[in-house]
């Protein structure tokens, strides 16, 4: 779905596993030397100074970090094979890079401290990220991260679901579908939502679409788009 096949995106992957990285190189290797495709092999953090380790387990899409606080773990990493790992933020990597077009979000447990280290300065137009539903506690991590995008600006959502983009074999993952305008939410097409919206329609996602892997996706001004496309649309005869 980045559609590497265009000349419109370059595309910068963060991982902190550094086998799933070498494939990455391997697999897209005529990308990686033409530019397009750029690696970093980082942890994903909330703020400049935390300190966390990598937990590396036997499947590499759920390998994650655990926090360290005075030298002690979390527990996260309880019995795995635990490395060392260097950190940085969402906001790093934007300064770094440049602006961006699409952030995706799929970090095992960081997610939130990505967007807490953004910003309504380098938001990029559209962000999506992998989120579960089903029962009180994701769908109140649901709400909690809703809130927090719409405190960055973005106003229209979309909740996709991952399973028609599942290949029967997947060691990596699912995939996510297309991103953007193109995406469609479960519910009601290609249109925008609003945080409202979808909040009061997150139990009614999986009853007509079941399946606990969804997307959420978000746009900056998707309501002022909304509204110059209706000033600007015949009037029905």
């Amino acid at each position: 779905h980045i559609q590497l096949g265009s000349e419109r995106y370059r595309v910068v992957a963060v991982d902190a596993n550094a086998h799933s990285l070498q494939v990455v190189n391997t697999t897209l290797s005529h990308f990686v030397a033409a530019g397009r495709v750029q690696l970093v092999h980082a942890a994903v953090v909330g703020t400049e100074d935390e300190q966390v380790q990598f937990c590396s387990e036997l499947e590499p899409q759920h390998s994650h970090v655990e926090r360290r606080v005075d030298g002690h773990g979390d527990g996260r990493c309880a019995g795995q094979l635990v490395r060392a790992a260097t950190t940085t933020t969402c906001r790093r990597l934007l300064e770094r890079f440049g602006p961006a077009s699409y952030l995706k979000v799929d970090v095992e447990g960081s997610d939130l401290a990505c967007l807490m280290s953004l910003d309504k300065t380098v938001a990029p137009r559209y962000l999506s990220m992998e989120v579960q539903l089903g029962g009180p506690q994701r769908i109140g991590a649901l709400l909690f991260t809703l809130r927090a995008l719409r405190g960055l600006g973005y106003d229209g959502f979309k909740l996709a679901m991952q399973g028609p983009f599942c290949p029967l074999a997947h060691p990596f993952g699912c995939g996510s579908g297309p991103l953007g305008e193109d995406a469609a939410d479960a519910l009601v097409g290609e249109a925008w939502r609003s945080e409202a919206e979808v909040s009061a329609d997150l139990l009614h996602y999986p009853r007509r679409r079941p399946g606990q892997w969804w997307d959420l996706h978000a746009r900056l001004g998707a309501v002022e788009g909304a509204q110059s496309a209706s000033k600007h649309r015949p009037a029905p005869k």
